[in-house]
């Protein structure tokens, strides 16, 4: 990767991480930029350059990007999940306002279901958005204000607290309990369950076992994310030196984050 290509990508990502609170980077090196202040939504391909761009009235969080032809969102504060193209267009809207007393959180399972977290009626649901009808509801006793992040994958739910990493099943069983700090996301690759927090990345296997993989001695801090290619939201490339020459402005986007981190 030559001096120019990352000079120019490094400053396209400052200009991408001033005032962003959130990023995420598709199959394609695609990164997608959420903004604090504005709730923009902002999309750059792999060289740094914008290619799109949406705003937003109220706060929205990128769910996923793992289908870059459908991109989902959700915001707490609208009561909406948001299904945008590949150019940030919006394809589709639906709106829990009317339907559930306060869902808190959403995990997209498929095109055509959701599980949601309804605090109110402290329960899970799984939502057809096709036919618009809740197609499974469990309860669950739980702080649903707490809940930073889950997954329900098997007939388990991987829940991620501020504090907490635990794993139920449908019955709101604990099968898991580990004390971490400052949990910001979870990501999956296959059977194993990545737990992204401020400093530090915890790797969670099918077998059980857990174990800390970095930590903030040994990864630049608040950056990227996981997924099929293995990017790290908090941290930085695991294990993957030659996608800084496919994906320069992701590269760009870890150091910038992380400088303006220091």
């Amino acid at each position: 990767m030559s001096a120019t290509l990352l000079g120019f990508s490094y400053l396209s990502a400052q200009n991408a991480f001033a005032g962003a609170q959130d990023f995420a980077v598709d199959d394609y090196g695609e990164a997608y930029v959420s903004g604090m202040n504005d709730f923009s939504l902002t999309k750059y391909d792999s060289l740094g350059r914008k290619t799109a761009e949406q705003m937003f009235t109220l706060p929205f969080r990128i769910l996923s990007v793992q289908n870059p032809l459908e991109i989902s969102l959700f915001s707490q504060n609208a009561q909406e999940l948001r299904f945008l193209d590949r150019n940030l267009n919006e394809i589709r809207t639906i709106s829990f306002r009317h339907l559930f007393g306060n869902i808190t959180s959403a995990f997209p399972e498929n095109n055509e279901q959701v599980w949601l977290m309804e605090s109110a009626g402290k329960r899970l649901m799984l939502y057809s958005t096709r036919t618009e009808t809740v197609q499974k509801s469990f309860p669950l006793e739980l702080d649903f204000d707490k809940i930073k992040d889950f997954q329900v994958y098997k007939n388990q739910i991987f829940l991620l607290l501020s504090n907490r990493f635990i794993i139920m099943n449908l019955d709101g069983q604990k099968i898991f309990d580990k004390e971490i700090s400052n949990g910001r996301r979870l990501r999956r690759e296959n059977r194993t369950f990545y737990i992204i927090s401020k400093t530090e990345i915890y790797k969670y296997s099918s077998g059980g076992s857990f174990e800390k993989i970095y930590s903030s001695e040994n990864f630049l801090y608040k950056c990227a994310f996981i997924h099929a290619h293995i990017f790290t939201e908090t941290c930085l490339f695991l294990h993957r030196p030659f996608l800084s020459v496919q994906y320069p402005f992701i590269v760009a986007l870890i150091c910038a984050r992380h400088h303006a981190s220091s």
